[in-house]
């Protein structure tokens, strides 16, 4: 089976493997690359950690990746504060909701979505109309999905409690 990223047909197999080699390779830097040591390299590796997990998670051990991710994003946010670094910050929050929406495809969807929805407002902080309009509206936009995606989860919860109960609920 191919699989399609940005124009390349490289199949699975392969882009397993280049994630597990890139992977390692930041697991690597990061002896070095410390919080205390190297702050800035720190959070850029950690980043990327995140994201070759998210992009793992588009094919194998899905939820598992997704948590791999959450936990390198989560490393990242340690020296990237709102106030310290608001560009990276944002960048990463966004990554962070992003990957509990993902995650929220296989687990415990609401409080997933609920999850990314805090995600996206923390890089709305940053992502503001005026200064960030494409970042801004793609928060937006993420946010619209998840409110969405939790109006579908509330209605079902509401249908199977109908169905249990023969319609008791809505008199």
């Amino acid at each position: 089976m191919k699989l399609k990223n940005k124009g390349d047909d490289r199949d699975e197999k392969a882009i397993v493997d280049y994630c597990k080699k890139a992977i390692e390779a930041y697991m690597e830097s990061l002896k070095v690359y410390t919080l205390d040591r190297s702050p800035m390299q720190y959070v850029v590796t950690q980043n990327n950690l995140g994201n070759t997990y998210a992009r793992l998670a588009d094919i194998e051990d899905r939820a598992s990746n997704c948590k791999k991710a959450i936990a390198a994003y989560k490393e990242a946010l340690q020296f990237s504060t709102l106030e310290r670094q608001p560009i990276e910050y944002a960048v990463t929050q966004y990554n962070l909701g992003n990957i509990y929406a993902k995650l929220a495809e296989f687990e415990d969807e609401t409080k997933n979505c609920e999850k990314a929805i805090e995600a996206y407002t923390e890089s709305l902080k940053v992502y503001t109309h005026q200064d960030f309009p494409m970042q801004f509206a793609m928060a937006q936009y993420k946010l619209g999905n998840e409110y969405g995606r939790l109006a579908d989860v509330e209605n079902i919860v509401h249908s199977v409690d109908d169905i249990k109960y023969g319609g008791l609920l809505n008199q």
